[in-house]
């Protein structure tokens, strides 16, 4: 059972996670360590020969590594048009016929 102690808000400028999220990364500490070196060792040399014998994905891998990623370019054109969404009758355009209503009756008392 909560208490009124429990439920109060985090001052302003106070964060409830002072630590945030962790900053290390889990596989690549453990890929580092000194019991895998061998093991990353001998990972590198066969994406290596895969990329010697022509594995496209080896040669991007190794790539992505040494050069970093290729900046995407997008191109964004625009016409500075509204976008027309619905298409309305304008009830203004026809002429309107305008019925005649109900007559109010008020009563003489």
């Amino acid at each position: 059972m909560s208490n009124k102690k429990n439920l109060k808000h985090f001052e302003k400028g106070v964060s409830g996670n002072p630590g945030g999220r962790p900053k290390w990364k889990q596989v690549t500490e453990i890929m580092k360590s000194e019991t895998n070196t061998a093991k990353l060792e001998t990972m590198i040399d066969k994406v290596f020969d895969m990329a010697l014998e022509g594995n496209m994905r080896a040669i991007e891998f190794i790539a992505d590594r040494l050069e970093g990623k290729v900046a995407q370019r997008v191109e964004v054109a625009t016409n500075d048009q509204p976008i027309k969404v619905f298409d309305f009758d304008n009830p203004y355009d026809k002429e309107i016929e305008i019925l005649p209503g109900p007559k109010s009756k008020v009563s003489k008392r």
